[in-house]
């Protein structure tokens, strides 16, 4: 893998997924990612503005990212869904999702926490 140094920057952005029954509008997002060697350790990815309007609903999220392997992660995301139109774009067998989801959480952690059940590793805050 080469190294890698980038920074991306979304205004103002509108689409449509062919499976999502809802128009994406207002979109927002900067991000950059570094990786600077083969070594995912080395590796992170910082999204420190993401905002979309989804029927006028808007959600905010940021997300940082270190260490590729570990997944270490910090997650804040604030807004409301419609979990029915987010059950369209990942259709789980046997489950129905329906009603409104309103968000308002805070979490950091990593993947091998998650991986050996060690949830209390995993302090989340807010409301959902």
């Amino acid at each position: 893998m080469p190294a890698v140094n980038a920074k991306m920057i979304l205004s103002d952005g509108h689409f449509k997924v062919p499976d999502f029954p809802s128009t994406i509008d207002n979109a927002r997002m900067q991000a950059t990612m570094s990786a600077p060697s083969q070594n995912l350790t080395e590796a992170s990815l910082d999204m420190s503005e993401f905002h979309a309007e989804i029927d006028g609903s808007p959600i905010e999220a940021q997300l940082k990212v270190d260490d590729f392997e570990a997944v270490n992660y910090d997650l804040m995301a604030k807004g409301k869904l419609d979990l029915g139109k987010l059950a369209a774009l990942a259709e789980m067998e046997d489950t129905r999702l329906e009603g409104m989801a309103d968000l308002d959480i805070m979490t950091k952690g990593n993947l091998p926490a998650i991986d050996a059940e060690r949830y209390l590793a995993l302090p989340p805050s807010g409301s959902l």
